[in-house]
């Protein structure tokens, strides 16, 4: 087996040349990168000064007042849904694991009456050691009733992860 490789003026590899080509080039898309990089960090605007969470005041709310809307899970179970490796729709149940993703199931005209919207805050409702706990739903999915969503226009992914915060 032979590799082509260039050569030098007396016909020995040209390592140095094959060196220099790759430094080349790397600096290059490094280069490249560092722009696109900087151009992102223009789009985002100046940085503000946030004060801690010591400096801001804090009241407690309802829970239900908070919200627009409160549900509970669709779902009567896995027994009458099947479960899938590949696509579907998350299963979310009352457990403090994986950000209450049992597993997933296949989407399908029996499942699809109980799939609910994302972008809201799930409250376990009960579950081995689990009942108490909060997650953030971003996509569509569908749940067993041990859990309520609460849905509401200033839910985000960050105000959403912000109140599931558990440390201050």
């Amino acid at each position: 087996m032979q590799i082509m490789l260039p050569i030098t003026d007396s016909g020995e590899p040209d390592y140095g040349y094959m060196e220099q080509y790759v430094r080349q080039k790397f600096e290059a898309m490094l280069s490249e990168y560092r722009a696109y990089i900087e151009a992102r960090i223009a789009e985002l605007g100046e940085p503000i000064e946030l004060p801690t969470l010591a400096e801001k005041k804090w009241n407690p709310f309802p829970i239900v007042g908070l919200f627009t809307l409160i549900v509970p899970g669709k779902g009567k179970g896995l027994n009458h849904l099947n479960k899938t490796d590949n696509g579907g729709v998350n299963y979310i149940g009352a457990t403090n694991r994986n950000n209450g993703v049992l597993c997933r199931v296949k989407e399908d005209e029996y499942s699809r009456s109980m799939i609910l919207d994302g972008n809201c805050i799930g409250f376990i409702k009960n579950g081995d050691g689990s009942a108490g706990f909060a997650i953030y739903k971003a996509e569509r999915f569908i749940s067993t009733s041990d859990v309520l969503y609460g849905y509401a226009n200033w839910v985000n992914k960050y105000t959403g992860l912000f109140l599931l915060r558990r440390k201050t």
